[in-house]
């Protein structure tokens, strides 16, 4: 899975950031998608929630890194 994440700060600072983690979900299924479209579709909706529960993963740990560019940037602004 690969996210990128575009922040923009008050101060019109731009923080982008991509990540990449393992496949949440994979598989494989014989036969032509068109003739499989309903159950490809049953399978991946009952995968949806661990999709989530993986992104809103990424996005906890990402906010840590976010916290830290934003001091790193913002922080000689805040002293004076």
């Amino acid at each position: 899975m690969s996210i990128e994440r575009h922040a923009i700060a008050a101060s019109g600072t731009r923080l982008v950031r991509s990540m990449d983690s393992e496949p949440v979900v994979s598989g494989t299924r014989p036969g032509w998608c068109i003739g499989n479209h309903r159950s490809i579709a049953k399978e991946v909706a009952a995968k949806a929630a661990d999709m989530q529960q993986h992104l809103t993963t990424l996005a906890r740990e990402d906010e840590r890194v976010l916290h830290v560019e934003l001091d790193r940037i913002h922080g000689p602004q805040r002293a004076g």
